[in-house]
């Protein structure tokens, strides 16, 4: 691999991330605006910006992605 393809992945690993923590805070004001069960993909969707197959790409079902949301608001 040239040091391109290295910046394109490492690039490519930074926005995934980026939007791994955006998912993770919109769906926590998504529970805190509706609570757990009120925290919807269409709100959570809505909250960040992001379609909903990111949902999905990045935590492969809404529950992993509360999990988640709900393990950072408690380690905070």
């Amino acid at each position: 691999m040239d040091q391109e393809t290295d910046k394109t992945l490492t690039a490519r690993e930074i926005s995934r991330e980026r939007h791994a923590r955006k998912l993770i805070e919109a769906a926590q004001d998504a529970i805190c605006a509706y609570g757990v069960r009120g925290a919807t993909i269409a709100r959570i969707q809505e909250f960040s910006g992001l379609s909903r197959g990111m949902i999905n790409a990045r935590f492969d079902s809404k529950e992993r992605l509360l999990e988640a949301a709900i393990r950072d608001m408690s380690a905070a």
